[in-house]
């Protein structure tokens, strides 16, 4: 089995980022989560953001993703965890 490798997704669209500290968030990810990918983003749930990720599975080697936003940024990564799992 392949080393895990931890990608921590934060999402600041639909309101998240004026209420919630994200970069703070990030920093609780990388240091007491352990990811050693973390990124935020404006909308992880449109094509820039989906494509963000992909890039890390394809680019970064990332094989778990942990997505903190809401119910559509959830749908994304579920998209791409079907396509990265039929192009394996």
């Amino acid at each position: 089995m392949a080393d895990m490798k931890v990608g921590a997704y934060i999402c600041k669209g639909c309101g998240i980022g004026e209420r919630l500290n994200t970069a703070q968030l990030a920093t609780i990810a990388q240091k007491e989560g352990k990811a050693q990918v973390v990124r935020e983003h404006e909308f992880l749930c449109n094509s820039q953001g989906v494509e963000m990720i992909r890039n890390d599975i394809a680019n970064e080697g990332v094989n778990r993703a942990v997505q903190g936003g809401t119910a559509a940024s959830l749908r994304a990564i579920q998209v791409i965890n079907r396509v990265s799992r039929a192009e394996a």
